[in-house]
């Protein structure tokens, strides 16, 4: 009987295993891309890439600065203010806003969610006195590029098919152990 609940559960698991949602290729191939949106003259306020942003913390320390990129984790309230994180190319920064700045948003990047595409500007700082000494961006403003959306992460084929397999073979051992155990126990 014990067996019998145990290769239940083996091919429960093996079954979930194979279910296990795979990461939409969509996301993989926009983190692997080059960061889009390099600084201009006209701006008041330059677009920066986030990875460049946070390579040439030095340079970029106390200037205005405009990133884009989807908002993701959550959202962690401060009273009257809000941390939000940017990503961009595969990487993050944090994001000090009002709250007020943030009621735009809609979506938060998750694993089931495309979280919204913001654009910010604001105050760069390599190592904010206010905030522990970290790296962040004081936003003047923040604004809604394109909204998020619910992901769909379709079902691995060959997952399924493998644990099928692996639950067939884990079914058939226990039947050929059961039968050589019997045959060992008889005097």
């Amino acid at each position: 009987m014990k067996s019998a609940v145990l290769f239940a559960s083996m091919t429960i698991l093996s079954v979930l295993t194979a279910l296990a949602p795979v990461p939409a290729e969509a996301q993989a191939r926009q983190e692997i891309q080059s960061p889009k949106g390099m600084p201009t003259k006209n701006d008041s306020s330059a677009r920066v890439p986030v990875v460049q942003l946070v390579e040439r913390a030095v340079q970029y320390d106390g200037t205005e600065v405009e990133i884009e990129g989807e908002i993701i984790g959550d959202l962690m309230s401060r009273g009257d203010h809000a941390w939000l994180s940017i990503l961009d190319g595969g990487t993050a920064v944090g994001v000090w806003a009002t709250a007020e700045d943030i009621t735009v948003v809609s979506f938060l990047g998750r694993y089931s969610t495309r979280g919204d595409r913001l654009r910010v500007r604001g105050v760069m700082h390599r190592a904010c006195p206010e905030h522990g000494g970290d790296l962040d961006i004081h936003a003047t403003s923040v604004e809604v590029v394109e909204r998020g959306r619910a992901e769909f992460h379709p079902v691995n084929a060959g997952r399924l098919t493998a644990a099928i397999m692996l639950s067939a073979t884990g079914g058939g051992l226990l039947v050929f152990w059961r039968r050589r155990e019997r045959k060992v126990k008889k005097p």
